[in-house]
């Protein structure tokens, strides 16, 4: 071999190793950059990422597992495959024959469970019908319409231009989906927006809450269920229009004199009525109650924040109520919305019952409604909580009053003070001079009906349905609280002065419902620690009817003898109708419902007269047990 052929060779040799050697450090580049891939999605799996993060929390897999039960269930009772039903009576167990029949019926073209049907009173176009059979007659729109919502029904909208609420400016903070997602999100915002100064009774500082306007403020409380949109509805098929049909919405949490300061709702009102040419009867004064004058379930409010629709949930829905909206928090707002004290227990003892028997009590009653609040011994309880005083810890209504008011702060104590009052007066010239002072004008025994001969009341309620009437209440552990009283035995001497003595250590004593009170054998029915009595789901008996069929039958509470018409709406819901259909009597799907709007219909078109009373409960029987009259002769006016 030549000397230039080994150079040569020498040189292919050298570019060979160069090749290999370039040649194995790309090999291990890339083997570096898969390594380090491989790292980075071993992290990835061992930390979790931010959807899946997500896809952990509880609520997120809730929603998940009731949206795949739901699934599950269609898909199983919709089309059940043959092999199960074989399966299930192989080994002697309950076929799906009967759930698959309920099911089909649930979700039916007429169901109100199909998500487009919900909230709908009626399923088969019969929205109208009330109205359009009125107007069939002949019967048109002939007098104006004012729509009074009732409480908690208005929406309430923000208005603050300032500080964390300026973005949510014209949103609703009551009423509406927005309502909901606010409650949830920030619960303790959402709070402090919907609360009232203590003091003043008026917006806090930096907040500035307004009834929202306008037909749309009550006409739902949120999509899908309505309120007053039935009763529109029927008014509209008689030609009612926003011309001659008025929804006179208001800040509900304020009471009525600072309604007026804030608002001038009252002067407001007035000046629509005196629009439409109509004579406001005596109404310099404003406006004389009526027939929802009482309501028990708002006094334990204040005191606990529960009451039966709270205590008789379900284990998942009471946590769920805890979680963002507790008790101590349900009171604590309770307690600052001075209007919703209306809803206090008026009368006493003399309309509600003494310790030994109430006017609505059963004649097999085994315990009366007249211990509004009762207490019992535990004997395992290392905090005893049964009333040390007076005598073995059953309140009447009188005694409840100044226990309640003791265990709330000083603050509302002299609100209520102030701007209510819920005593029982029989003297005439007490009750002609009460008609100037705005304090008694929430309550019909203090004050009389105008003197208006021409003016007619109908008092139109639904009955049928269980409603809490008295309570077993419990006393638990003592614990530091700025919205009660600070002292085990706070001073009250009498419902408008109240001592509630300050200490450095907790001395509030935490009451609540005896949840562990149930006996549906008991007269009265037991449930939850709550006493069951007649009523409307919500209101009791004696406070919807007893002042319809005796108080204003009266001449020293109706001196001007305006009649008054009574009629009961039997509670008979419609099978598988979520709302109680045409025919409920319940609180508030009676708007819903043929009676009510008949009744409303006739009354504006002028055809009045043809409602007629119907009494289908015991409320003549249970009126006539109390003491109206005293030591007086009864003024029977008719």
């Amino acid at each position: 071999m030549s000397q230039a052929q080994a150079i040569r060779k020498r040189k292919q040799q050298k570019v060979v190793e160069t090749e290999e050697t370039e040649t194995v450090e790309n090999i291990n580049g890339q083997l570096q950059k898969v390594i380090h891939r491989v790292e980075r999605i071993r992290d990835e799996f061992s930390e979790p990422a931010a959807w899946k993060r997500f896809l952990m929390r509880k609520r997120v897999m809730l929603s998940i597992g009731i949206f795949v039960g739901f699934v599950a269930c269609t898909l199983l009772l919709t089309n059940p495959p043959s092999s199960l039903s074989l399966l299930l009576e192989e080994y002697d167990l309950p076929t799906l024959g009967a759930a698959e029949v309920e099911w089909r019926e649930l979700f039916s073209g007429n169901s109100p469970l199909v998500p487009w049907n919900i909230g709908r009173a009626n399923f088969d176009g019969r929205e109208f019908c009330v109205g359009e059979e009125l107007s069939a007659r002949g019967l048109r729109a002939k007098h104006p319409v004012i729509l009074v919502p009732g409480i908690i029904s208005t929406a309430l909208e923000n208005w603050s231009t300032q500080g964390e609420y300026k973005a949510q400016f014209r949103k609703r903070y009551w009423g509406g989906a927005s309502m909901v997602m606010r409650a949830i999100q920030n619960p303790e915002r959402w709070m402090a927006a919907l609360m009232l100064d203590p003091e003043t009774g008026l917006d806090p500082p930096g907040v500035k809450i307004r009834a929202a306007q306008g037909i749309d403020a009550a006409q739902k409380f949120i999509e899908g269920y309505w309120l007053w949109e039935k009763i529109l509805q029927n008014l509209a098929a008689l030609n009612y229009d926003t011309n001659n049909l008025e929804l006179a919405a208001y800040d509900w949490r304020l009471s009525y004199r600072n309604l007026e300061i804030r608002d001038g709702y009252f002067s407001k009102l007035k000046h629509t009525i005196e629009s439409y040419n109509l004579k406001w009867v005596e109404a310099e004064e404003g406006g004389k109650g009526g027939p929802d004058w009482v309501e028990p379930k708002a006094m334990v409010a204040f005191l606990s924040g529960e009451m039966k629709d709270t205590v008789t949930m379900s284990p998942a829905a009471s946590f769920v109520l805890e979680r963002y909206f507790n008790k101590r928090d349900r009171a604590k707002l309770f307690r600052s919305w001075a209007g919703s004290a209306s809803m206090w227990i008026k009368g006493g003892d003399i309309i509600w019952g003494n310790e030994t028997q109430a006017p609505d009590d059963t004649d097999d009653f085994g315990h009366t409604h007249g211990h509004f609040l009762s207490f019992r011994p535990k004997e395992d309880e290392k905090v005893p909580h049964i009333m040390e005083n007076p005598g073995a810890g059953n309140l009447t209504v009188n005694g409840a009053n100044d226990w309640i008011l003791s265990h709330t702060p000083t603050s509302y104590q002299r609100m209520i003070a102030s701007n209510y009052s819920f005593g029982f007066e029989r003297d005439e010239k007490k009750l002609k001079a009460n008609g100037h002072d705005y304090t008694k004008w929430t309550n019909p025994l203090e004050v009389q009906l105008p003197h208006a001969p021409s003016l007619n009341i109908i008092c139109v309620y639904g009955h049928g349905l269980q409603t809490e009437r008295s309570y077993w209440y419990a006393r638990g552990e003592y614990v530091q609280d700025d919205t009660m009283a600070d002292s085990a035995h706070p001073q009250c001497h009498g419902a408008s002065e109240c001592e509630s003595p300050r200490v450095e250590f907790p001395m509030a004593r935490v009451s609540f419902i005896d949840h562990s009170m149930t006996d549906d054998r008991a007269v009265p029915k037991l449930k939850n620690g709550v006493k069951v009595g007649e009523g409307d789901g919500t209101v009791s008996l004696l406070s919807l009817g007893a002042m319809c069929v005796e108080g204003w039958r009266r001449k020293r509470w109706n001196p001007g003898g305006v009649k008054i018409t009574t009629h009961e709406v039997a509670h008979q819901p419609e099978a598988y109708h979520i709302r109680g259909g045409a025919s409920s009597g319940d609180h508030i799907d009676i708007l819903g419902g043929t009676p009510l709007s008949e009744i409303i219909g006739k009354v504006a078109t002028g055809a009045g007269d043809e409602v007629n009373e119907q009494i289908i409960s015991d409320i003549r029987k249970y009126a006539s047990r109390v003491d109206w009259d005293g030591d007086l002769r009864p003024d029977y006016v008719f």
